[in-house]
């Protein structure tokens, strides 16, 4: 685990290779994001001592740990740093935003719409090897197992999408785009 919700978090961290899942923890947790290479997991956690969420490794991954003063003293010294540091923080809140109204107001075809498209977006391909179990996808989702199931098989059934095992393959993203 390389984030304990609620938890001391002295340290920014920064994907090398892999990916991260980041979620709420709850009864029922909540998937924020997955992380990718290049990708820092807790940009948003710049001025707090402790972790707004969990994250975990999905798969074989390197991460970085960079203390948040070293952070903080590239802020203050380097207007370039912090520039780009609040565009990631602006696009960090701004898929959270988005992420909340889906959760809260769209249909179950049409979060599962979302989510497919965005591990693609994540894994740069529209073939891929789906790192997160089925619990996990419905996590992401807001959605059961057994509606996980279900809308899989009825984007299967339109033939938007191609699943075996854990291969999802988008077959037609202009279809997937409209339901989202």
């Amino acid at each position: 685990m390389l984030l304990k919700q609620g938890a001391p978090s002295p340290n920014i961290i920064y994907v090398k290779k892999g990916y991260v899942k980041t979620y709420l923890e709850n009864k029922n947790n909540i998937i924020l994001s997955v992380v990718r290479t290049g990708e820092i997991v807790n940009v948003n956690e710049i001025f707090s001592n402790y972790a707004y969420f969990s994250a975990v490794t999905i798969n074989e991954t390197v991460v970085c740990n960079i203390e948040k003063n070293i952070i903080s003293y590239f802020m203050k010294n380097n207007p370039r740093f912090l520039e780009q540091y609040f565009k990631l923080l602006n696009k960090n809140c701004t898929y959270n935003y988005n992420k909340f109204v889906c959760l809260t107001n769209h249909k179950m075809l049409e979060r599962m719409a979302k989510g497919l498209l965005y591990l693609s977006a994540v894994y740069e391909t529209e073939h891929f090897e789906l790192l997160l179990s089925q619990k996990e996808l419905g996590e992401l989702t807001s959605m059961t197992d057994e509606n996980v199931v279900r809308t899989l098989k009825e984007l299967t059934r339109m033939k938007i999408i191609n699943r075996n095992k854990k291969n999802i393959e988008i077959l037609d993203k202009q279809k997937l785009q409209e339901i989202n």
